[in-house]
């Protein structure tokens, strides 16, 4: 089962492996911290439950979490 994404054939997100999950996970989280006006020098992640969680420490020292939750609920 394959979608596609810019020219791409992207596999969905059941099939993919957990090291394939992370990879789009931190994908995702890269996407939205473009949004915001900090300058990222790093990105960890915290927790995988029922939210992803990452710790964001932005250039000037400056740390924040980031949640990426299910856009279903």
């Amino acid at each position: 089962i394959y979608v596609w994404y810019t020219n791409k054939i992207m596999k969905t997100f059941e099939t993919l492996t957990w090291a394939g999950k992370l990879r789009r996970f931190r994908k995702l989280a890269e996407d939205a911290l473009r949004q915001y006006d900090v300058t990222v020098k790093e990105c960890h992640l915290l927790s995988y439950d029922t939210n992803i969680i990452y710790r964001v420490t932005a250039l000037n020292g400056t740390r924040y979490a980031l949640r990426l939750a299910n856009g279903r609920w």
